[in-house]
């Protein structure tokens, strides 16, 4: 056990050195896409183009979509055009998410220093993209803003001290692959192969 805890310790000094704009960059490529756009609806000859996302029973869901599942009545989708005469690159839909992602991991951070300090830092990149995740797809609640850390404090701490299990109870989905998503992030930034070593 002293092993593994040197370990996780060892790889919390390294993860000090992630910024905001690595979250950012790699939450759009292993996460956003996948996970709503995973079979790249509307997407032809370069161009992602509007699509819906209704179910059969046509009771949730949209009409206009477009890429990794921009809205058209969201912040986002307001700086898009939804007809299908128009569409855009990955690289053009990027750049106007990436500018709302940076804005949120800025409000996260902002709550995980007031929350832990210069711990903060030792947070890993597939944990920092699930709070990320987290801010993207949960609707704020009131003044406690129920889509940043202050609202997930036991998730938080997981995160800080490298409790896998206290992350995995404070993420669970009802959403089997969301629920994997999240367990792969977990395993694969927080425990390295020399952590899983348990003496």
């Amino acid at each position: 056990k002293d092993l593994q805890e040197y370990n996780i310790r060892k790889q919390h000094e390294l993860n000090r050195a992630i910024t905001d704009e690595q979250v950012v960059d790699s939450y759009l490529e292993n996460v956003l896409y996948p996970m709503e756009n995973p079979t790249n609806k509307g997407f032809r000859n370069g161009k992602y183009y509007v699509y819906s996302d209704k179910s059969a029973d046509s009771k949730t869901g949209s009409d206009y979509n477009i890429g990794p599942g921009i809205n058209k009545y969201s912040e986002m989708g307001s700086k898009l055009t939804y007809n299908n005469e128009v569409g855009y690159t990955k690289e053009e839909l990027n750049s106007i998410i990436r500018e709302d992602l940076l804005e949120k991991m800025a409000e996260i951070r902002h709550d995980l220093v007031d929350m832990y300090g210069e711990d903060t830092d030792t947070i890993s990149l597939g944990n920092r993209m699930i709070l990320l995740d987290i801010s993207h797809n949960v609707r704020p609640r009131g003044k406690k803003k129920g889509n940043m850390p202050k609202a997930w404090p036991s998730l938080v701490e997981g995160m800080v001290t490298g409790d896998k299990n206290k992350i995995e109870k404070n993420t669970y989905s009802g959403s089997t692959r969301r629920q994997n998503m999240g367990n792969d992030l977990i395993f694969k930034n927080l425990v390295t192969p020399t952590t899983v070593i348990n003496k």
